[in-house]
């Protein structure tokens, strides 16, 4: 399951407290690990890596 905006757009009690609860982990440093970098030549293998299943975390692609 993927959280969507939608959701919580459509009630502003359930948006307010989502935003609520975004921000306090913000603000304890919530952190969003980096899973793998490819470079950006490499941004194929990239999205076939994504699609099937076979990354965690962020992907970047740097240059």
């Amino acid at each position: 399951m993927r959280p969507s905006v939608i959701a919580y757009a459509n009630d502003p009690d359930l948006y307010r407290r989502g935003s609520a609860d975004l921000i306090a982990a913000l603000q304890d440093g919530l952190i969003s690990p980096i899973g793998a970098a490819y470079d950006l030549r490499d941004a194929a293998r990239a999205h076939a890596d994504l699609e099937g299943g076979r990354t965690t975390g962020r992907v970047i692609l740097t240059v």
